[in-house]
């Protein structure tokens, strides 16, 4: 990509931002949440992304693993201990990473 491009990328997404708050306090880093992300940033590279997602033997497993990371996350937050056991967290880990490399990709 030529840097005026992407420039004009970077203005676009700031400007449609204006008022949203990227990272609002409350909002979780879930599958839903990252593609709405994207999609205000560049809906080409949220639709490659569903699709590289999508074409995963185990995508809902990869998307499961984000919900359940965030619900553990939130109940030790609020005094809650969490039901998984260090491996079954350490398993969960390793699928929402797969979705980052993923997403890391189609940001390049």
């Amino acid at each position: 990509l030529h840097w005026q491009s992407i420039h004009y990328k970077v203005l676009f997404f700031l400007r449609q931002s204006l008022g949203y708050h990227l990272r609002d306090a409350s909002m979780n880093p879930t599958y839903e949440n990252i593609c709405q992300a994207l999609k205000r940033f560049d809906d080409n590279k949220n639709q490659n992304f569903k699709s590289a997602i999508t074409t995963l033997p185990n995508s809902e497993s990869l998307k499961e693993a984000f919900s359940v990371l965030n619900r553990e996350r939130n109940n030790v937050a609020h005094g809650t201990n969490s039901t998984l056991s260090f491996n079954d967290m350490k398993d969960r880990f390793s699928e929402a990473i797969q979705i980052i490399e993923i997403l890391d990709t189609i940001m390049v």
